[in-house]
């Protein structure tokens, strides 16, 4: 798909050079244009969205998949990940998970996890990276004097999940 075929979903663009428009987010409440989009010379289209949204979540919100940024033909070719898909994984990571560590499930918690592997739903690793993630030292009292507001925000996000799922 080119990117005026993109820009066209759009309500609101402009050109800002050769190839490279800026435009309204369609992820986001934007007032004004936050996503650049360019195509390249090969015909693969690029979006960012200076606000921060994710390239899924603007292509999702017109419509769109990973394809729409590459251009026709056999040497792109785009894998397109249903989220249900990657749900039933983490559901059977989770359930998994609890049972090598014989901790209990509720009967509704059993009931998702043959539901997800019933529909294709496979371990993915995620639990034993969160487990090792866990376990890493806090930062040194120099890390901390170095860390910016973004850090700080990460840092109580990852220890409030990790208090609550212990």
């Amino acid at each position: 798909m080119s990117a005026k075929e993109i820009l066209e979903r759009l309500n609101k663009y402009r050109a800002v050079g050769d190839g490279v428009w800026m435009a309204c987010c369609p992820a986001h409440n934007d007032g004004s244009p936050s996503l650049k989009i360019t195509e390249l010379a090969d015909e693969r289209v690029l979006i960012k969205c200076h606000a921060g949204c994710g390239a899924l979540d603007v292509l999702t919100a017109i419509g769109l998949n990973w394809g729409a940024l590459m251009p026709p033909g056999e040497r792109y070719q785009s894998v397109d990940y249903r989220r249900s898909d990657r749900l039933d994984d983490f559901v059977v990571e989770l359930a998994e998970d609890a049972r090598r560590n014989k901790k209990p499930m509720t009967a509704e918690d059993k009931e998702r996890y043959k539901l997800a592997l019933k529909r294709g739903g496979k371990a993915n690793g995620f639990a034993a990276s969160v487990k090792r993630e866990a376990l890493k030292p806090l930062p040194s009292d120099k890390a901390l004097k170095d860390m910016n507001d973004k850090d700080w925000v990460g840092l109580i996000t990852e220890a409030d999940f990790y208090a609550r799922n212990a």
